[in-house]
């Protein structure tokens, strides 16, 4: 199949407030000497998203997806919040699940920073 490229990303115009590029290791490119490092999150950023959120190493499916669950959860909870605070809960919750999420949702393990540390937003946050 076609691969999409990061230049193609880029000449796009979006109108996104959040991408999230959850796959292994999305924050990372190419170096470039005049713009540092170039990848998929600086390709949506420049295309229009407000924020990225990425990953900076391979992540976990099952935590991730949990993640993910979780964050959205927040945002549609408190849609005008910060991103950033929104992600911040998502994470609390991972770490210190309730007695019910622990054993039907979370596993113990989760609350390990390597499942959740690797995550990074780029951009506003808004």
């Amino acid at each position: 199949g076609d691969t999409l490229q990061a230049h193609e990303i880029q000449n796009c115009r979006l109108r996104a407030r959040l991408v999230v590029l959850s796959a292994c290791s999305s924050a990372r490119g190419g170096l470039s000497e005049s713009e540092g490092i170039r990848g998929l999150a600086h390709a949506f950023r420049a295309a229009g998203a407000g924020t990225v959120l990425a990953t900076a190493w391979p992540v976990h499916d099952a935590a991730m997806a949990l993640l993910m669950d979780f964050l959205f959860a927040e945002i549609a909870a408190s849609p005008n919040a910060n991103l950033a605070h929104c992600l911040q809960r998502a994470v609390g919750r991972l770490r210190h699940p309730t007695p019910d999420e622990l054993t039907q949702l979370v596993r113990r393990e989760f609350r390990h920073p390597y499942f959740w540390a690797g995550l990074l937003l780029i951009g506003s946050g808004r």
